[in-house]
């Protein structure tokens, strides 16, 4: 008898999970997207409407992820896309940006510990999102959970496209309430 044993293609070294980074864009801001063409890359920019908000989220501190799942049936293969966002943001500023995000439809660029970028969601077959705020608890953390769910015909393509690639606007952040600085956490001398 014989038998063939073939390695599956590892990562060598480390392996971080999860995203670093997530474009959040309102699909009712899309003009036209490029045709996606299984098994392809994407290198157009979506086309959107002058003046359209897209919310950046900069994830790799508290965590994110993306998952992807096919179903197949008689008629053929649904992909199942969700994005899950951990953000810790101070209320004032999130809450006004987040209350946006009720009962629309998005499109969202993800970009992985790697560098590689993902289009998910399409204009004609988007993302939905479900925002939920915690104060948090011995485990959890203060923040917002962002689930973005969806279903295409096809897996999330990869992006090539030079869309955000300059400079992100970041609002400014508020002072920390307590000024570690003046404490010596080698010596335990706090006083």
């Amino acid at each position: 008898m014989s038998v063939n044993i073939h390695a599956v293609p590892k990562i060598a070294g480390p392996n971080p999970p999860g995203l670093v980074m997530a474009l959040v864009i309102f699909a009712d801001s899309i003009i036209s997207m490029e045709e996606y063409l299984f098994s392809e890359v994407l290198s157009e920019n979506p086309t959107l409407k002058e003046g359209s908000d897209v919310f950046a989220f900069f994830t790799a501190e508290l965590g994110s992820s993306y998952s992807h799942q096919v179903e197949t049936d008689d008629a053929g293969e649904l992909h199942k896309h969700s994005i899950s966002i951990n953000y810790a943001s101070p209320e004032e500023l999130a809450d006004p940006v987040l209350r946006r995000f009720r009962n629309r439809e998005f499109v969202v660029l993800t970009t992985n510990y790697f560098g590689r970028r993902y289009l998910v969601g399409t204009k004609e077959m988007p993302l939905r999102c479900q925002v939920q705020k915690s104060t948090g608890s011995d485990s959890g953390i203060y923040g917002y959970k962002l689930d973005f769910e969806g279903e295409t015909y096809f897996p999330a393509p990869r992006f090539t496209g030079d869309f955000a690639t300059g400079q992100v606007i970041t609002p400014e952040q508020p002072t920390q309430m307590i000024d570690f600085s003046q404490f010596d956490f080698v010596t335990q001398d706090w006083y």
